[in-house]
């Protein structure tokens, strides 16, 4: 049911197809859209996840008419060189938000899509580090040239088809309109491993879902594009054990194993502390925002609280947990 303003109540809708041209630039673009209409006097209503599928069509047939880049392959050229949108920004001599504003789906600039198709070659990659003045430090200069030379070795390369293959990065309503990105993940593990001298992981996989569903609810995306499914005790990223297996395997974190009387824990250590060059200020601020609320809370606690979230009463085990139900999540406090 959806409230319909002309009838003035809730109604029951359907969705039909409809033939829409959209100007972008200088060019119309035609498509047929999904619409959302009052079962009763058939006027539109708005519906976001309707809306969004279509704009990203819209802007998919204009990127393939003009060669421009996706959002995903944006994501996937800075990656492939270890780099946060920071230090991306400045290798590039572009803003922060610059770059940002292309990873979150807005169309990039001629002149930087060139620069990017240029850079997607690792020895061309070489080349601008040579023969241009960048913002960058030698620090980072030389971790992008380790990077070629990881992927050149196929060592880079593995990694990433581990994550496509069982993590899928894709970008939907799931993902909360954020493509999936390992390296933001693995910060946000750091950042809440290391503001605890024993981060059990029942905890940190609450953390991580409160901090990524309340920041989708203030800002319209999630922090790391993680899908999140209803376990038994609370909801979980996808996957969580391969996540982490992944991360030890980076050398990012190390996984404990203590025992506590009759039953042994599994503790999160932070070794690589670097979420300052991969998260954005806000993103930062919504992790410490939801480690001091949650600050005195036992594994048990807040598994318990969670379980009383509308988005893991209203799913069944192993079903993903919709970032539409981010809206009824109770407020974490600014």
């Amino acid at each position: 049911m959806y409230y319909c303003e002309c009838c003035g109540k809730m109604v029951p809708t359907e969705v039909v197809k409809k033939r829409e041209v959209f100007h972008v630039f200088h060019d119309e673009i035609e498509v047929v859209s999904n619409v959302r209409v009052c079962g009763n006097c058939k006027e539109e209503i708005y519906d976001e996840k309707l809306d969004s599928e279509t704009q990203e069509e819209v802007f998919r047939i204009y990127r393939g008419k003009h060669k421009l880049l996706s959002k995903n392959e944006i994501i996937q050229i800075r990656k492939q060189y270890g780099l946060s949108q920071r230090n991306f920004a400045k290798l590039l001599n572009w803003g922060d938000k610059t770059v940002r504003r292309y990873e979150q789906g807005s169309l990039p600039d001629r002149t930087h899509n060139s620069l990017l198709h240029f850079l997607k070659v690792p020895e061309n990659m070489e080349s601008y580090l040579e023969e241009n003045e960048t913002m960058i430090d030698e620090k980072i200069k030389q971790k992008i040239l380790d990077r070629i030379a990881e992927d050149n070795s196929g060592t880079l390369r593995s990694v990433s088809m581990v994550i496509d293959h069982y993590i899928r990065p894709e970008c939907s309503i799931e993902t909360g309109y954020m493509p999936f990105d390992f390296e933001k993940i693995s910060a946000m593990v750091q950042y809440f491993a290391s503001q605890s001298r024993e981060m059990l992981k029942v905890k940190l996989m609450k953390l991580l879902h409160y901090a990524d569903m309340q920041f989708f609810k203030e800002n319209g995306t999630s922090i790391s594009g993680s899908r999140y499914v209803h376990y038994p005790y609370g909801p979980v990223p996808y996957n969580y054990d391969l996540l982490l297996g992944l991360m030890n395997a980076e050398g990012e974190i190390k996984t404990e194993i203590r025992n506590d009387g009759n039953y042994e824990k599994h503790v999160i250590v932070a070794i690589v502390k670097n979420w300052d060059d991969v998260l954005a200020a806000n993103e930062i601020d919504m992790l410490r925002r939801v480690y001091d609320f949650f600050r005195d809370y036992t594994s048990s606690q807040i598994a318990e609280y969670s379980h009383h979230e509308e988005g893991y009463r209203e799913t069944a085990q192993g079903e993903v947990i919709s970032y539409l139900y981010a809206d009824k999540l109770r407020d974490i406090p600014a």
